[in-house]
């Protein structure tokens, strides 16, 4: 009687561990892909999060201000364009800059709020509007026409770029600009 022996072959065995490599490893790429997809697509929702907040909290303020400048006393150490000093509906002085510490690459804002027209520590520091995850390279302020008593409102137009720390791909980089004009004319 002939014996049955039941089981695979060797070269069936090499063929199905080959077989079984090839969609494991093809599977573990297409993971690593979705996960540095996923993780750039976070990037760059958190650059526009912070720039949107900025932009916004900076042009619903600076509409209603008056006395647009970029040479005020608060800007007087900084690049010219890197600073801008207005005064606001309430009446006080508002500053926003880039910081100029290169370790920290945030856009501040600044409100004098004991109207002294200098910065008072603890009273009135600069405040970060940009988060900690970000890093704002370029931060740049341009008054347009509008001198005081032309009959023109000032404009201002704010470019910004900013990053996502990363590395190759996974760095994104954001770059925005837009423009303002005041309400009122300067008197």
């Amino acid at each position: 009687m002939p014996s049955l022996v039941r089981g695979f072959t060797l070269l069936e065995l090499i063929v199905a561990v080959g077989v079984y490599t090839m969609v494991a490893t093809l599977a573990v790429g297409s993971l690593l892909i979705l996960t540095d997809a996923e993780r750039k697509a976070f990037n760059l929702q958190t650059n526009q999060d912070n720039a949107r907040f900025a932009i916004e909290s900076m042009v619903r303020e600076i509409r209603t201000g008056i006395k647009y400048s970029l040479t005020d006393s608060e800007c007087a150490t900084l690049p010219l364009g890197t600073c801008f000093t207005f005064t606001n509906s309430q009446p006080h002085t508002i500053a926003y800059r880039l910081n100029p510490d290169p370790n920290i690459s945030t856009i501040e804002k600044w409100v004098d709020l004991d109207d002294n027209g200098a910065v008072t520590p603890g009273i009135d520091d600069f405040l970060p509007l940009t988060g900690s995850e970000v890093s704002v390279s370029d931060l740049e302020f341009i008054i347009g026409p509008g001198v005081k008593g032309d009959q023109f409102q000032p404009r201002l137009t704010i470019t910004l770029t900013l990053a996502t720390p990363g590395t190759g791909p996974l760095s994104t980089e954001t770059h925005i600009q837009t423009s303002v004009s005041q309400l009122k004319l300067d008197k």
